[in-house]
């Protein structure tokens, strides 16, 4: 295996040591249905927030990935022990309604401040913690998450939570588009330059966003493993 294999394969090495203790710790309270979905987000969780840290983005891949998995474990599930299965996929889209209703709504109000890919996340994770566990994950993981940025925001690390950074260095992108426009002279080419300037705005603000923001994902990561550990 080359070097720069393993140095790929580094970030993931958290992966095993999780599972290995929620083996020595779950194997005695959580049937092997169970133990099975809790070992999968345990592995997805880990590739989002590795994927977050990395590129500031969770792939929709992955999402479908997380969906299709859960899909493939429920469905023999159903038919093997239907009446068990019910109640697990009830609360399984309760959680999946709630994660995923709950991170759409601020997703909305703070007008894109909070990641797509976490909203997305968030649900698809609900699936395999149910209810109780995706209430768990997301109160945790905000409130680390929120403590963080206060504590890095003290420190003078101007950071924000998937959000706009609030460096006093950073020009707003729209004042820079409407510098860069009114720097034009005024000519047909002149228009359409003005165009290309505001059509590359939102371009120009998820550049800025994406530099100086928080990763969400991590945090909620943690969240999820305070749900399966201690619940």
């Amino acid at each position: 295996m080359t070097k720069d294999r393993i140095k790929s394969l580094l970030p993931y090495a958290g992966i095993p040591l999780i599972t290995t203790a929620l083996l020595l710790t779950q194997v005695k309270h959580a049937d092997v249905f169970m133990l099975l979905w809790f070992i999968l987000i345990i592995v997805f969780g880990y590739a989002a927030a590795v994927f977050d840290i990395k590129a500031r983005k969770i792939p929709n891949k992955l999402v479908l990935v997380m969906l299709g998995a859960w899909v493939l474990t429920m469905t023999p599930k159903l038919i093997v022990d239907t009446e068990i299965a019910v109640e697990l996929l009830l609360d399984a889209l309760l959680g999946f309604t709630v994660g995923g209703g709950l991170f759409l709504i601020v997703y909305i109000i703070s007008r894109k401040g909070l990641g797509g890919g976490d909203v997305k996340f968030m649900a698809a994770s609900g699936l395999y913690i149910g209810f109780s566990g995706t209430m768990t994950a997301m109160l945790c993981g905000t409130i680390l998450a929120a403590l963080t940025c206060l504590i890095l925001i003290l420190a003078k690390k101007n950071v924000t939570v998937q959000g706009l950074p609030k460096n006093g260095d950073q020009p707003d992108a729209f004042t820079q588009v409407l510098t860069d426009i009114s720097s034009i002279p005024r000519s047909t080419r002149a228009l359409t330059q003005a165009e290309q300037h505001l059509a590359a705005a939102p371009e120009l603000l998820q550049k800025i966003r994406r530099k100086d923001q928080m990763p969400l994902a991590p945090f909620i990561y943690i969240g999820i493993l305070i749900a399966v550990f201690f619940r």
